[in-house]
């Protein structure tokens, strides 16, 4: 998201009446978005929580894929050198960078 007010900083420069000069504080509507996602993250999880183990891990894998063929320009040794390992931290870890 491209906040209009901070221009993705996610700080702001406001005046400061009391002691008459400028400061830097969070930006509102950032913290307001990051809190409507992370709302959005706990609904969304509570309610795929009832579908079945397979399901999920085959949406979490084809997203993986996804953003590998999309911001890795379609190297996937790291995917296959966890796959080789049997490394689930890494395959957490590679869709969390991403």
């Amino acid at each position: 998201m491209k906040c209009n007010e901070c221009e993705g900083t996610g700080w702001i420069k406001t005046w400061c009446h009391g002691h008459d000069v400028m400061i830097r504080e969070q930006c509102y509507s950032c913290m307001a978005h990051e809190k409507h996602m992370q709302e959005l993250i706990l609904k969304v999880s509570k309610l795929v929580a009832s579908a079945s183990k397979q399901r999920l891990a085959r949406a979490f894998s084809t997203k993986l894929i996804d953003l590998t063929d999309r911001f890795c320009e379609s190297d996937f040794s790291q995917v296959e050198k966890a796959i080789k390992e049997k490394d689930v931290e890494s395959i957490f870890m590679s869709m969390e960078v991403m």
